[in-house]
Parts: C-alpha cells; structure tokens; sequence
C-alpha cells in the first residue's frame, strides 16, 4: 500500500485529493495548521492527521521520518497573514510560503530517497496575463507577495 501526505489537507483540494488517493487504496496522512481535534471527514476516512504548521522545521521533521511517504503532496499556503497590519501580513505570507516549502524539500531530500514530490503553484505566478490559457511558456508577473512566495517555491524546487 502507497502511503501519501498531504500538507494543507483541510483546503478544497486537499480533501478533493485526498478522496482520490483513498480511492486508489493509498494510507493517507495530512498536515495542516489548526486542526481541529475531532475532525470527523478525516477520522471517517482512517486519515491520520497532524496539527503542525509548515515552517515548523522540527516538528515537520519527526512527521516525515515517522511516516516516510511514497508521495508528498504539498499544497499548504498562507494567502494572507494573521493581523490587519498588510505589512505583517506580507512578511508572514512570505515565511510560511517560502520557508515552509523549503523545509519540506531539504527533509524530503535528507530523508526519504525515493518520495515523489509535488508542489502546488497558483495561477496568481501570472499576475494579469493576457495570454489564455497561460502554460509553461506564459511569463510570470506576479501582483501579489502570495504569487512571489509561490514562484520562490517553484525555483526552490529546481
């Protein structure tokens, strides 16, 4: 049986995905800042879930070791912050995005040799193209510190 994590379980495409990879008889572990204890979506799946934020280097770290996936899917994002100051905001968005990413890459790399990776971009890498539907060619332009965090995790992951 493939064992997969999800970060960012709890989104919209996190539990699209994760009803796909049940379906496809994989064991399934997510990741997800503020989860609640009783989520009862997840523990009627036999989904195994973790309270940890991304940029948590050391907690992260004993997650993956514990649970050395086939696959991670990373789809957790910080879109905005915390507060009402923007600048705060900004600079949260920008940590949790880009260090987080990060640190899921480098224990990934450290310790799971053979883990398929996938990382989850957003059409905002595009800021206000006129070329549709934008691909691969399509240039980036961001508008937002969520679409520069982002094409930072695309970079990293090169």
């Amino acid at each position: 049986m493939k064992t997969a994590l999800v970060t960012g379980i709890t989104g919209q495409d996190g539990i699209y995905l994760t009803e796909l990879l049940l379906k496809k008889n994989y064991k399934v572990f997510g990741i997800s800042r503020g989860i609640k204890k009783k989520n009862f979506f997840f523990k009627k799946k036999n989904v195994i879930l973790y309270n940890c934020s991304i940029d948590n280097f050391k907690k992260l770290k004993k997650i993956i070791q514990k649970i050395n996936p086939d696959e991670i899917y990373h789809l957790a994002a910080q879109s905005y912050g915390f507060t009402n100051n923007q600048y705060a905001d900004d600079t949260s968005t920008i940590y949790t995005n880009i260090i987080g990413t990060k640190n899921i890459i480098n224990i990934a790399n450290e310790n799971c040799n053979k883990t398929k990776f996938f990382f989850a971009a957003s059409s905002e890498i595009y800021g206000n193209s006129n070329k549709f539907p934008q691909n691969e060619q399509t240039l980036f332009a961001p508008r937002s510190i969520y679409g520069i965090s982002k094409i930072t995790g695309i970079n990293i992951m090169k």
